[in-house]
């Protein structure tokens, strides 16, 4: 992100003559020319001010200039999957003017939140602009549903070797998790997630749990609204 300032500064009296311009810049810069220009690389607020000599030798007081610098940071929205041939409501951010490409399945490619209707997966550029006239682009994938599944593994190997660390149901077109939960040989929960991502690494409270059979139990929905409810054991192998 660079951004280039071109700044001004004039004499508004004639009691002297001004000899010399030092301008301080608030980015490691300064300048003895009259109208400077210089770029900013990061966005914030920056305190600038100027000051001039006559020919009399007497400085000006500090001429105070406050600057903002903006920056565009364009949101899609994360990627998703969405049912085929229903209507989607994209959500952009990050600017006052949008556009998406390609304008494919849209009602209107230069709203911020435009429906999309789709036949086929499609990925989304998103490009914004600020009122400063800075541009940003961001991109979103955009699948169509085409069925759903959960699969649990039925052993896992917590033993730190990097292969089958964890127990995680492996799901396809789920949209929620309403909880995975594990219980031991006595009936004690030892883990519950309603992260689709996480899973269980053979650890409860800080101890690692032995060898043994465990069960788990899920219960989450698909992007079409069925709901999945299911039970079963698995074997942690150390």
């Amino acid at each position: 992100m660079d951004v280039t300032i071109s700044l001004k500064a004039e004499q508004v009296d004639n009691a002297t003559t001004i000899t010399n311009w030092n301008w301080y810049l608030d980015n490691g810069q300064r300048s003895t020319l009259q109208n400077p220009s210089t770029t900013y690389t990061q966005p914030g607020y920056y305190h600038v001010y100027a000051t001039a000599t006559g020919d009399n030798g007497c400085v000006s007081t500090i001429a105070p200039i406050s600057l903002f610098i903006n920056k565009a940071q364009a949101n899609a929205g994360n990627d998703t999957v969405i049912l085929r041939n229903q209507p989607f409501q994209l959500q952009a951010s990050g600017g006052v003017s949008y556009n998406w490409t390609p304008a494919m399945g849209l009602n209107n490619q230069a709203f911020a939140n435009p429906v999309a209707q789709l036949q086929e997966d499609l990925t989304y550029t998103l490009s914004v602009i600020t009122a400063e006239g800075c541009r940003d682009d961001d991109v979103i994938h955009i699948k169509i549903f085409r069925g759903s599944g959960i699969k649990v593994p039925t052993g896992f190997t917590p033993n730190n070797d990097g292969l089958n660390e964890t127990l995680k149901p492996l799901y396809t077109g789920i949209k929620k998790l309403h909880y995975f939960t594990i219980y031991n040989r006595w009936g004690q929960l030892i883990f519950s997630t309603r992260d689709i991502l996480s899973g269980w690494n053979g650890l409860w409270k800080g101890a690692i749990q032995p060898t043994g059979v465990y069960v788990w139990s899920l219960r989450a929905a698909d992007f079409a609204g069925k709901i999945y409810t299911m039970d079963g054991t698995c074997t942690l192998i150390r």
